[in-house]
């Protein structure tokens, strides 16, 4: 799952790279050889020294939707293993999460990779949804054990 993502954030900024490049080497941009390096100065002096973070961080930085899925996630994957270790699901329960897990997953990866890296408004409360009712299944299979 992880190389998937990290193969469509590479994808992104390999796209987002050839796109400036083609722009700066347009026969429309007017700054070209010596002018091109006094504009290129100017704007380095403008911006921070500081050197950009490569698009793969841009992508799941902890502000994005796709973050915010796979934090989610992670969080229900943890309370999963935590109520199969204190023996509140069974074997076919766990199958059944675990099953939904990786298909919630699996959509938002698919989802990502089909719109750059990132995770549309809509497509993004949809998982959420899907993420609410794993938990739900999970805090329902976990208290009707308690009670058995």
């Amino acid at each position: 799952m992880r190389s998937y993502v990290l193969t469509a954030a590479i994808a992104a900024a390999l796209l987002s790279t050839s796109l400036t490049l083609g722009y700066a080497a347009s026969p429309t941009n007017p700054a070209t050889g010596a002018a091109a390096e006094v504009v290129h100065a100017n704007q380095m002096q403008s911006h921070n020294v500081y050197p950009a973070k490569p698009a793969a961080y841009q992508v799941m930085r902890s502000g994005s939707r796709l973050a915010r899925i796979d934090s989610e996630l992670s969080a229900a994957n943890r309370r999963i293993d935590a109520d199969r270790h204190h023996g509140q699901l069974t074997s076919m329960e766990l199958k059944r999460v675990r099953a939904d897990e990786r298909a919630i997953r699996a959509a938002a990866a698919e989802t990502a990779h089909r719109n750059g890296g990132r995770l549309p408004e809509a497509k993004f409360v949809s998982l959420q949804e899907r993420v609410t009712g794993l938990n739900r299944m999970i805090h329902h299979y976990a208290s009707n054990s308690a009670r058995a």
